[in-house]
């Protein structure tokens, strides 16, 4: 057994890309399997920012690689049931789960796998929770592809 420092994810080497809409939320996308239907990417949260309410379709695991990753799932009555996770935690779900996310009082930085099914990842939703639009794995090889080219 090895004793010594603790794990500490700093991420300086990543180019974080912000998503387009959401000031303070990054991701970087380090893998896509269009066959498998499978994206392994981060996400990273300034404090206080949050991402939009949305549908997992596919199972989906979410190890919290630092400070915190809260989670907001919506209880039918008008409110959200809420999740917090520190770094170390790791969490699976089956898929098919509504909810938005954020980091904690410091940020977060998150990795997550997911996997979709008839080539839809996730579904970004209106306030009735209807499917906006549909994220696509290849909306995801496209990102991945236009990361790697250097634009």
């Amino acid at each position: 057994m090895t004793t010594g420092t603790p794990f500490t994810f700093e991420g300086r080497e990543i180019t974080w890309r912000q998503f387009r809409a959401l000031e303070g939320v990054y991701y970087h996308i380090l893998g896509v399997d269009v066959a498998a239907e499978t994206v392994d990417w981060l996400m990273k949260f300034e404090p206080g920012r949050a991402c939009m309410m949305h549908r997992h379709i596919g199972p989906t695991k979410t190890f919290v690689l630092a400070g915190e990753h809260h989670v907001y799932e919506p209880d039918g009555q008008g409110g959200h049931r809420h999740i917090g996770r520190k770094a170390g935690a790791w969490a699976v779900s089956d898929g098919d789960n509504v909810h938005y996310e954020s980091g904690g009082d410091t940020g977060g930085v998150i990795y997550l796998c997911m996997a979709g099914r008839e080539g839809v990842v996730y579904d970004i939703l209106n306030d009735a929770l209807e499917s906006e639009r549909a994220i696509s794995i290849h909306d995801f090889k496209r990102g991945y592809d236009k990361a790697a080219a250097g634009r």
